[in-house]
């Protein structure tokens, strides 16, 4: 559904099947769900062949997006979970507080907030 909401497919019942086509190939793994980029190789035109050329273009985009993402989630747990036991060890001070909302804010921001403009890479 991702796909359609995205523009990426035109119908929502294409959707299943990009996705399918994803797991397929390894650029999502079928039993963790974990993206790897580096499994889109030169051969993805013809493994997601149910796209046009310019959507593949925009999928790819997304996917790289949604790796970003994926690690900007992964270093702000990872920040959470030090400043939390930062303040089990040291005890609530008024600084780590701090910290850790602006880390809990920073989970909340959308790309458009947080001043990121994402752009679709361009290929010739």
């Amino acid at each position: 559904m991702s796909f359609f909401m995205r523009g990426i497919v035109e119908y929502k019942t294409l959707s299943p099947k990009v996705f399918s086509a994803l797991k397929k190939n390894g650029v999502i793994n079928p039993t963790t769900g974990v993206l790897d980029t580096t499994k889109i190789t030169k051969y993805f035109l013809h493994q997601v062949a149910v796209l046009s050329k310019y959507k593949q273009r925009r999928l790819i985009g997304m996917l790289f997006f949604w790796e970003e993402e994926l690690m900007r989630w992964r270093l702000l747990e990872e920040e959470e979970v030090d400043i939390k036991e930062a303040i089990v060890h040291e005890g609530e001070r008024e600084d780590l507080i701090v910290a850790l909302r602006v880390i809990q804010a920073k989970k909340r921001m959308e790309p458009s907030v947080r001043g990121q403009s994402h752009t679709l890479p361009e290929y010739s």
